[in-house]
């Protein structure tokens, strides 16, 4: 009867001390799917970026309630931001825009549209960023 306590006492013990030891991995694994995450979505934006920042620029084909058209549009690093320059040659407009990249895509505003929220496929060679905004749909095609 004494061996059958010493044993249970020994297995609570045991167990007592082994269980901070079993969460703990467990917590890390939850870090490294953590970091794993963060990681792609920082590989995505520094894509996405690389593509925005292009040199010859886009052609952003825009229709909506007011019509359709198309703007020239460079993006530019300055400093830590991503500037979007839009050139409507149509209007004879011409604005600057700050952007902010996201693992998705891209979130700006334009000249006359606010609260674009633009979809990057790195497939499409062609039309890498395609979105709308409040009042439009928009295709970036490449120049």
């Amino acid at each position: 009867m004494a061996y059958s306590r010493i044993y249970a006492l020994a297995f609570i013990i045991g167990f007592i001390f082994t269980f901070p030891s079993i969460s703990s991995f467990s917590s890390v694994h939850t870090i490294s799917n953590a970091f794993a995450q963060e990681k792609a979505a920082t590989d995505e934006t520094g894509k996405i970026k690389a593509t925005l920042l292009r040199p010859g620029g886009y052609l952003v084909e825009w229709r909506g309630v007011m019509g359709k058209g198309e703007v020239d549009t460079i993006f530019e690093e300055r400093g830590e931001n991503v500037i979007a320059k839009i050139n409507n040659a149509a209007l004879n407009q011409a604005c600057e825009r700050i952007v902010t990249i996201t693992p998705d895509g891209v979130k700006m505003d334009g000249c006359n549209d606010i609260n674009i929220l633009l979809v990057f496929d790195p497939n499409d060679q062609e039309y890498p960023f395609k979105g709308e905004g409040q009042n439009n749909y928009y295709k970036f095609k490449v120049k």
